[in-house]
């Protein structure tokens, strides 16, 4: 499901680190392998969480590992919403809902997981867990404040930990998605 919302920066950015909780090392493995396919095959792994016609579903398979079917069902739709309504120029999402940008930005890359799930927009319904984590992921550091944040939802399924919703902040509220599975 597509929500709107607006959020300001939290004032815990000074507790953001490398990761160093099994949830963020996994999050920056995907995020890392995601820099590198996105080079490599980007409009495969575009045409997989989008599920748009006529791709090749020969990847599926690997990609199914690193995202749940719910996260790709909610992009899915977002992605269908947007191609559907009457537009000019580009339809559709225009951006990478995975890191929720158009560019690349610079390092430094810090995460921080937390449990508080109400305050940082997710469901009250989803309590953290041993098989469920949010984890807020900030780059592109400026003095106090981080250029980029996006705050992921992961889910352990079969000992592996996949990403199940990702919030894409923004200083304007039109430019928020957020891909929630629940």
């Amino acid at each position: 499901m597509l929500l709107f919302s607006a959020q300001a920066a939290s004032a815990n950015e000074i507790e953001f680190s490398a990761p160093t909780t099994a949830p963020e090392k996994a999050l920056h493995a995907i995020l890392q392998w995601h820099t590198h396919e996105t080079g490599q095959r980007s409009s495969d792994l575009f045409d997989f969480l989008t599920q748009r016609s006529g791709r090749s579903k020969a990847s599926d398979r690997h990609y199914q590992s690193k995202f749940t079917l719910s996260l790709v069902q909610a992009i899915s739709a977002a992605d269908k919403r947007l191609t559907d309504k009457d537009c000019e120029g580009v339809c559709g999402l225009d951006f990478d809902p995975i890191t929720c940008t158009q560019d690349t930005l610079p390092p430094p890359h810090a995460y921080l997981t937390t449990s508080q799930a109400r305050a940082n927009g997710w469901p009250a319904n989803l309590a953290a867990s041993d098989n469920l984590a949010y984890v807020l992921y900030r780059r592109g550091r400026i003095g106090e404040s981080y250029l980029h944040r996006v705050d992921y939802l992961l889910e352990k399924e079969g000992g592996v930990w996949k990403i199940a919703g990702i919030y894409c902040r923004a200083e304007k509220p039109e430019f928020e998605f957020k891909f929630n599975v629940r």
